[in-house]
């Protein structure tokens, strides 16, 4: 009975083998066969690599340029209060004087 069992592990064994060596070639054979569509796809993304990277700089030289606009109105945001106090102040001072002139022509 021990030999009988014994060959029929051998005889399982080798099967095994035979299966693992079948699923090792037919592994082999669909790697071979996908490792165009493997190349195909590195080279897509490289060049969507190289496309992003393109982009990234694009909107660097964008967000300098926003930041160039922001400190522009800024500046003119300034300015304009600057004018505004001026321009405040000439009113105020046309109202005294106009008062002064009348007071003074009268």
């Amino acid at each position: 009975a021990l030999r009988s069992g014994g060959a029929e592990l051998r005889g399982y064994a080798r099967r095994v083998e035979g299966d693992l060596r079948r699923v090792e070639k037919e592994s082999v054979s669909d790697y071979v066969s996908e490792s165009e569509n493997l190349a195909h796809l590195h080279m897509k993304i490289s060049a969507s690599d190289a496309v992003l990277a393109s982009v990234q700089g694009a909107l660097g030289g964008f967000q300098a340029d926003l930041g160039k606009v922001r400190e522009e109105i800024v500046s003119l945001q300034e300015r304009a209060r600057g004018m505004s106090v001026r321009t405040s102040n000439r009113k105020q001072v046309q109202r005294s004087l106009g008062g002064f002139v009348a007071g003074a022509a009268a």
